[in-house]
């Protein structure tokens, strides 16, 4: 069985190469506290490194990001610092069969460099400091415990994860994932330890769609949850929120009402943050 997945995934990684297809969140509690704008300039709750790079060896396979324009870059991270560099991307997927279908779960980091000047009126004014970024996005099948406390027409686990996988158009092999900002929003848990309402505040997507001389390669894209006093709903992946003027849905693709990446490839609600390249995909899907 394990033999017959990897030659399955094997099949599609050719194919991909032989002919590809070309949050900001704001609401209240009962004491009137309203969190901050969107602000990834930090990292994903493990605590922000400054001056030290932190350790990427877990974090799956490594692609290097160009990061479409500052506008895009600004609107991601919910800051202006102009001088980004050093742009990864990480991916580590596990495959997840389901019914004869192949889907993958797992996570999707966004890594990059930037230096922060002092407040002029400091003690050190002008003083440059050195900061490393990595906001974790992921997607995963919903528990039993979720499901069982999920009040909607969720009923499977893998429904978590059903849009994350290779498709075809006219012949051509691509691949989609939706990821979403981890425990996010607690909305019952604001000052409990590890809850930060200013990095969890939307979701990406990647799209895997071609091959060149280091690897493969393809584009991600973001979309941040609209401002709103609204609380999301518990135990609900973003892409699953199906009302279309929900500030937190992340759906795209939608054809119909159902999301249809294979008939509809070109994103229209999420915003491009950049390309990336030289990814290897083998290594990225067998974590």
């Amino acid at each position: 069985m394990e033999q017959t997945k990897k030659n399955i995934l094997l099949i599609a990684l050719t194919a991909l190469s032989i002919g590809l297809v070309g949050c900001s969140s704001k609401k209240t509690n009962s004491s009137g506290y309203v969190p901050p704008t969107v602000d990834r300039s930090g990292d994903d709750g493990s605590g922000v490194s400054v001056g030290t790079p932190p350790n990427d060896s877990d974090w799956g396979a490594m692609g290097y990001l160009d990061i479409s324009s500052n506008s895009a870059y600004q609107e991601f991270s919910g800051r202006s610092v102009e001088d980004v560099r050093n742009e990864r991307i990480y991916i580590k997927l596990a495959e997840v069969v389901d019914g004869g279908e192949f889907y993958y779960e797992g996570e999707v980091r966004l890594a990059y460099d930037y230096d922060e000047m002092s407040n002029p009126w400091g003690s050190n004014p002008g003083q440059v400091t050195t900061h490393y970024a990595h906001p974790r996005f992921e997607a995963l099948p919903y528990s039993d415990e979720e499901l069982d406390e999920n009040p909607n027409h969720l009923n499977e686990p893998i429904q978590g994860i059903r849009f994350n996988k290779f498709y075809n158009k006219n012949g051509k092999q691509f691949f989609v994932g939706f990821f979403e900002e981890p425990d996010f929003y607690d909305f019952y848990g604001h000052g409990e330890p590890g809850w930060d309402s200013t990095k969890k505040a939307g979701a990406v997507m990647i799209i895997i769609d071609d091959l060149d001389d280091s690897g493969f390669s393809g584009s991600v894209w973001f979309k941040n949850y609209k401002y709103t006093y609204a609380v999301k709903p518990t135990h609900t992946r973003c892409w699953d929120i199906t009302y279309p003027n929900s500030p937190y849905n992340c759906r795209d693709f939608e054809v119909n009402g159902d999301v249809r990446p294979d008939l509809d490839n070109t994103p229209n609600e999420y915003t491009k943050l950049g390309e990336f390249y030289g990814l290897d995909v083998e290594q990225g899907f067998e974590n």
